[in-house]
């Protein structure tokens, strides 16, 4: 435990509490620790351990701390040791205790947080750069009562720190942080920086800050060629800002241009700038369809268009229609979903495309397929072991909306895959069935009696039983032994 290595004057324990300082659910989940109490009644029945020891340590050594006793004596039950500690703290800032002093700014007992919240602006004053440590925890904290306070001395020291320091924040490796430093990046950086952070950027709340920032200084600065850029962006989130920035620029035909991009949000903002600029949309998605090498963008945005405007969707789905044999497999399944889109899809066109070796074709057919497909072709289809992982979990999904005999026969080829995720479906499937016939045999029984659906289930579950658990087994078996012997009972079945 970090307190008794500690007190046995281990040195790893300081670097610990830094490492654990820069991780503010780290702090929190230890502060809940700390707290922890068993009672009996309404007495507390045990105390921790450790932040006994810690307090202990703190009674007798109150002039020389080590850092690691005063971040957990922090966090005791008792509000006056947190207050003692928090006045230890202002009187001797240390970087990994200030995510610590940051936390009790929000303490429900009013000294510790006046104290808490005094020593917090006195650090912050002295040393901005604290901001690194303090900045994570308080945007952790925001949204809760009485935790305001910590993120407005942290907004208020940003505008103090260099260029150097600012941009450091925005580049570290604190997500939070970056966060919070993002909403001030457009009054600080240049537009050229801005836009280089937007392309780096991986969490997509900073990035759209960044991009809302980028776009609006181009635009008033002029710099539409910084818009262009955004919007080759890989995030559909920038690509739409910058489209909406071309618009505000007066630049809706060029905002048009992206009518093909793979995004639909993106393609909804292109079409609304192209009707802006008074471009024919539906014209300009023929063309894109009629092109010899279509964008599945293209495909997707002449079948919404349709949907969306007062034009026939015969003429639509005759472009479509041939893509379906595209030689791109995201062609195929764009066409494949554009038809969906449409309205319902010719049953002959989009069956046979559950066998594409393409899993993503698969999953766009198996949304279009419904119901219209011989269930013994299905299973036919998910035993083929050479088939993509991909495809095989699609077609699964789709046996799973299908009579509960054709779901039954699916879980029990799909739970001897090489796949672990879609044994594990087809394993959590079967208890799931199992519990069913224990509860409500006589149901299940019923359901399972269309055995001309699946006339061999008997044999399946006997094929796969070492593969379950045996009371699973006999619950299947229990349930599908009587459905074979009344099946013949069974009007047209």
């Amino acid at each position: 435990m970090l307190v008794n290595r500690a007190l046995a004057g281990d040195s790893d324990a300081n670097s610990l509490l830094a490492a654990i300082a820069q991780e503010p659910t780290l702090v929190l989940r230890l502060d809940g620790l700390a707290r922890r109490r068993e009672y009996y009644g309404y007495l507390p029945a045990r105390h921790v351990a450790w932040v006994d020891q810690a307090r202990a340590r703190f009674d007798a050594t109150e002039g020389r701390l080590d850092p690691v006793v005063l971040a957990v004596v922090s966090m005791a039950a008792d509000g006056r040791v947190r207050k003692r500690a928090v006045a230890a703290m202002g009187t001797r800032p240390v970087p990994e205790l200030v995510p610590f002093l940051v936390l009790r700014t929000a303490d429900w007992a009013e000294p510790v947080r006046e104290r808490a919240c005094a020593a917090l602006a006195l650090a912050l004053h002295r040393d901005p750069s604290y901001v690194t440590f303090a900045g994570p925890m308080a945007a952790r904290l925001a949204g809760r009562s009485r935790a305001d306070f910590a993120l407005s001395q942290v907004n208020a020291v940003l505008p103090r720190l260099t260029d150097e320091q600012f941009t450091r924040l925005l580049t570290g490796p604190q997500p939070l942080l970056r966060r919070l430093v993002a909403a001030q990046a457009g009054a600080r950086l240049r537009l050229p920086d801005l836009v280089r952070l937007v392309l780096a950027e991986s969490d997509p709340r900073t990035r759209d800050v960044l991009a809302e920032a980028a776009a609006r200084e181009a635009v008033w600065s002029g710099r539409h060629e910084f818009l262009h850029r955004l919007a080759e962006a890989r995030s559909a989130d920038v690509r739409a800002i910058a489209l909406a920035g071309l618009l505000r620029a007066g630049l809706a035909d060029q905002a048009g241009q992206h009518l093909a991009d793979r995004n639909a949000m993106v393609r909804a903002t292109a079409r609304f700038a192209a009707r802006k600029a008074k471009l024919d949309v539906l014209e300009r998605y023929r063309a894109l369809v009629r092109r010899e090498r279509v964008e599945p963008g293209a495909v997707l945005g002449l079948a919404e268009a349709t949907v969306n405007g007062t034009s026939s969707g015969s003429v639509a789905r005759e472009l479509i229609e041939p893509h379906l044999a595209d030689g791109v497999p995201q062609v195929r399944a764009a066409a494949v979903t554009a038809l969906r889109v449409l309205g319902a899809p010719d049953s002959d066109l989009i069956t046979p495309l559950l066998a594409d070796p393409a899993p993503v074709v698969v999953c766009a057919a198996v949304a279009a397929a419904g119901a219209r497909v011989d269930p013994s072709w299905l299973l036919e289809l998910l035993m083929d072991r050479e088939r993509a992982a991909g495809a095989r979990r699609a077609m699964y999904r789709l046996c799973r909306q299908r009579h509960p005999a054709v779901k039954l026969a699916a879980a029990l080829v799909a739970v001897t895959a090489e796949d672990p995720k879609l044994a594990g479906w087809a394993a959590g499937d079967l208890r799931v069935m199992a519990s069913l016939s224990r509860r409500h045999s006589s149901t299940l029984r019923t359901d399972l009696a269309a055995q001309d659906l699946v006339p061999d289930l008997s044999a399946r579950i006997a094929q796969v039983r070492p593969l379950l658990p045996p009371e699973v087994h006999d619950a299947l078996r229990s349930a599908c032994s009587p459905a074979t012997a009344e099946s013949s009972d069974v009007p047209g079945h």
